[in-house]
């Protein structure tokens, strides 16, 4: 069992709330929804469990770490 689908299935027991059962669906409106509010993220390697995330805000670089 993944992390993602234990949290997909305590979601569900708690509160009722489900996931998709595609997790780079959720990965995607996330990149979306920081792009709509001014945040261009670059991932090196697209994938649910990235390493090392690389983002530009304002014209200077910033660095999200994952891990």
């Amino acid at each position: 069992m993944t992390a993602y689908s234990v949290i997909k299935n305590m979601l569900w027991d708690s509160y009722g709330y489900t996931l998709p059962d595609d997790p780079s669906y959720l990965t995607n409106k996330i990149l979306e929804e920081l792009d709509d509010n001014g945040y261009k993220i670059v991932n090196k390697f697209l994938d649910d469990k990235p390493s090392n995330l690389e983002g530009r805000e304002s014209g200077r670089e910033v660095n999200v770490s994952t891990t």
